[in-house]
C-alpha cells in the first residue's frame, strides 16, 4: 500500500449494510452527522485535510456516532478532533517505507482472519526493546497497521479487528507504558468500534504487575473484550 486512507469501500450510502438496519431516528442522525461535519471541513480547512472526507461510508461515520451512543454533538466532535489529529500524524501519506525499520523486526504483523472475519494481528511482546525502538517510527507503525487494517478489511463483512498480544518470554524490560498508552487512545478516540477483541495469550506471573498499572487506564467497554488465555 502506498498512502493510507481513513476505511472507504466503493460502497454508496444506500447499499451500506450497516445503514439498513438502523431506525428512522439512527438515519437522521447519520446524515446531520455528515451535514454537520462536512460544514466544519470546510470551515477549518487549516487544520483538516477536506479530502479526507471524499469517499467516506456510512460505515466510518457509524462507528463514531456507535461509540458516542448516537448523540450527535458528541459524535460530531469526536469525528473532527479524529480529523484535525489524521492531518497533524499524516495519517494519508503513511507508507511501508516510514515504518520499515520496526516492521522488519516481525513484533507485530497481520495474520489473516478469525473466525468470525476479523483482521487478526498479533503482536510479540518478547520482541519489543523499548530502549532501543525509535518511539515516534513505533507509534508510525501502529498507525499504519490501523489503517492497513482497515483497507483490508473493507470487502469483508466486518471492519473490527482482532487483537493477540502473545507474552511468551514477556519480561519486564519489554514493557513499555508510553507506548501502551498511545495505543488505547488511538483506539479510543481515532479508531472507535474498531476492536472486536483483545486476546492476551500466554501472560507470565510478571505481567500481573504491569496489568494492575495499566488496567485503570481502560475504559469499561474495551476492558470487557479483553480475554487472557493460556498455552493448552
Amino acid at each position: 500500500s502506498t498512502g493510507s486512507k481513513m476505511s472507504s469501500p466503493a460502497t454508496s450510502p444506500i447499499s451500506s449494510p450497516s445503514s439498513r438496519v438502523l431506525n428512522e431516528e439512527q438515519k437522521k442522525i447519520l446524515e446531520q452527522l455528515k451535514q454537520s461535519v462536512k460544514a466544519t471541513v470546510e470551515q477549518k480547512q487549516k487544520d483538516i485535510d477536506p479530502e479526507q472526507l471524499e469517499n467516506l461510508d456510512d460505515d466510518t461515520y457509524l462507528r463514531f456516532l456507535r461509540a458516542r451512543g448516537f448523540r450527535l454533538k458528541d459524535a460530531h466532535e469526536m469525528f473532527t478532533e479524529c480529523l484535525v489529529w489524521r492531518k497533524s500524524f499524516q495519517t494519508e501519506s503513511l507508507t511501508i517505507k516510514d515504518v520499515a525499520s520496526e516492521y522488519v523486526k516481525g513484533k507485530a504483523f497481520f495474520h489473516k482472519t478469525d473466525l468470525r472475519g476479523h483482521i487478526v494481528v498479533i503482536i510479540k511482546a518478547a520482541m519489543h526493546k523499548p530502549k532501543e525502538c525509535d518511539q515516534d517510527v513505533l507509534r508510525k507503525l501502529c498507525v499504519w497497521l490501523m489503517e492497513e487494517g482497515q483497507r483490508l478489511a473493507k470487502n469483508l463483512n466486518s471492519r473490527k479487528c482482532t487483537l493477540i498480544f502473545d507474552l511468551t518470554g514477556f519480561s519486564l524490560s519489554n514493557m513499555d507504558y508510553p507506548y501502551v498508552k498511545f495505543l488505547l487512545k488511538i483506539f479510543a478516540d481515532y479508531y472507535p468500534e474498531t476492536l472486536g477483541v483483545c486476546l492476551i495469550y500466554n501472560s507470565p506471573f510478571v505481567f500481573w504487575g504491569c496489568w494492575k498499572i495499566v488496567s485503570p487506564w481502560i475504559d469499561p467497554v474495551t476492558k470487557n473484550k479483553i480475554k487472557f488465555v493460556e498455552k493448552k
